[in-house]
Formats: C-alpha cells, structure tokens, sequence
C-alpha cells in the first residue's frame, strides 16, 4: 500500500471580479474571484469584513471554453484546482522569476449575478449538476427527519 505524501488542492468559493479574459481559443481562460470573511468585533460589536483577491486562476480546453461562454462578473462560482508556478529567467536582468497561480481543473456556476440574468427572465440562480445532486440528498434528509414521529 503507498503512502499519500503530497496533497495541491485548491478550493474557491468567491465571485467573479471581472469578466474572464483568453488571448486566443488555444491559450488559457484566465479570471480573478474575490473571497470575503465577515465576523463580528468583540470589542465594538460591529461587522467587519477582509475580502482576497486571487488574481491569477486558469482554465484550459474545454473548461475554458465553459468559462468563457458562460461567466460573467459578479457570478458566484465554486473552482477546484491545484496552486502551480512558472519559472523563467528575466531577459533584462538575468534574474529567475517565479509566477504562481491556480490550474482550475473544475468549475461550477453557483449563482448568477442578478445583472447578468438572462432578458426573457430565466432563472437568475444556476446551479451546477453536482450542487442539484447535493441538493436531493439534503431534501432526502429533511424528508426522514420531519417524517420522525417524536
């Protein structure tokens, strides 16, 4: 039996930024999503807000090809992926550089911003297959606790 000696996975739940970018249809989708943590100051009693951007996610083939159809600004999406870097020698300078950035390997639309909704009045809420799947699990548990008879 091996041993499990590394673990890259990334998991962001966050809205859009901005609408995706991709240079050309070979190149990478490439989005920003905000992440935002409330809590309440023990001292003043206030709510208090840090939001982190996370600049540089990725998409490639046909998941870039979902991203860039599909998404807009504002939207709430759930991305999984793994935290990768380049490396490279800078021309002018002769120093090596590092970028790191996520590799989105799945994305899931988790609601649509409601100024992105569709003109004919579709459904401003999207939910992915996985997330409908989820969901009927969870009414299926609902169901068996309210049909406890004590």
């Amino acid at each position: 039996m091996a041993l499990l000696t590394s673990i890259n996975k990334v998991q962001l739940l966050g809205r859009m930024g901005k609408d995706p970018e991709q240079a050309s249809e070979k190149a990478p989708a490439k989005m920003d999503v905000v992440t935002s943590v409330r809590w309440k100051d023990r001292d003043s009693g206030e709510w208090k807000e840090k939001s982190t951007w996370h600049n540089k996610i990725e998409f490639w083939g046909k998941t870039a090809e979902y991203v860039m159809n599909n998404l807009h600004q504002g939207d709430t999406v759930l991305i999984e992926g793994e935290l990768a870097t380049d490396q490279w020698e800078d021309k002018d300078t002769g120093q090596k550089r590092n970028r790191y950035f996520i590799k989105g390997t799945q994305i899931n639309l988790v609601e649509r911003n409601t100024k992105n909704q569709e003109p004919n009045g579709g459904d401003s809420n999207v939910i992915s297959y996985e997330s409908k799947k989820r969901s009927k699990s969870s009414a299926q548990e609902e169901l068996v606790e309210d049909s406890v008879p004590f």
